[in-house]
């Protein structure tokens, strides 16, 4: 089974405010005490994804920015020292690593 994968601390956020969503839709064709347990325990997950997003807004925003972000944001700092030209850095901050190049050696050789 893959993992999950993320690129900032928001996404962890994200998917707890749907579970907690799930829980709640869930609860509506119920009635009585199971209604409200299910509504109790649906809403945990939101306040606490509204509370870890806060928190983090305040105390690290730099844990909520994109992966991507995060990488420009450094490469700036390191090229943007005004000897470069914002062409230059353009072609930085646009540039995708590409895959290495890799020969296929057949298996057959003819020796």
């Amino acid at each position: 089974m893959g993992g999950f994968a993320t690129k900032s601390g928001m996404n962890p956020c994200i998917v707890l405010a749907l579970v907690g969503l799930i829980i709640i839709l869930a609860a509506i064709p119920v009635t009585g005490f199971l209604q409200i347990g299910l509504f109790t325990i649906g809403a945990l997950p939101i306040a606490a994804a509204c509370f870890l997003l806060l928190w983090f807004g305040i105390k690290a925003p730099y844990i909520l920015q994109s992966e991507e972000f995060r990488l420009k944001e450094k490469a700036i700092a390191i090229y943007g020292d005004g000897k470069r030209t914002p062409e230059q850095l353009a072609t930085i901050l646009s540039a995708r690593p590409e895959a290495p190049q890799t020969k296929r050696l057949s298996e057959n050789k003819d020796d």
